[in-house]
């Protein structure tokens, strides 16, 4: 019986699997940055009334995590569709 399983390309794997450690990478930075921002608000040293200032360090700090997993995500789609693995069977 043949399976219908798709089969990927090894280096789209890769590159996904990759793009997972990134989206990872902004979660954990995403959180740390929040951490870090109520810290300072608690010790008065910050308010939220410049709100700019505190989306500008999001931006900043976690948005590169999550930019590089996006375009990672579309190479490895991209070398999949143009390059697709060989099935076993065939």
């Amino acid at each position: 019986m043949i399976s219908k399983l798709k089969k990927y390309n090894k280096l789209s794997i890769i590159l996904y699997l990759l793009a997972i450690l990134f989206l990872i990478a902004f979660i954990f930075s995403f959180y740390d940055v929040t951490k870090y921002l109520f810290s300072l608000y608690t010790a008065g040293t910050i308010s939220f009334a410049n709100w700019f200032e505190c989306i500008l360090y999001y931006i900043n700090n976690t948005l590169n995590y999550l930019g590089f997993s996006f375009i990672i995500l579309g190479i490895g789609y991209l070398i999949n569709l143009l390059k697709p693995a060989k099935n076993d069977y065939e």
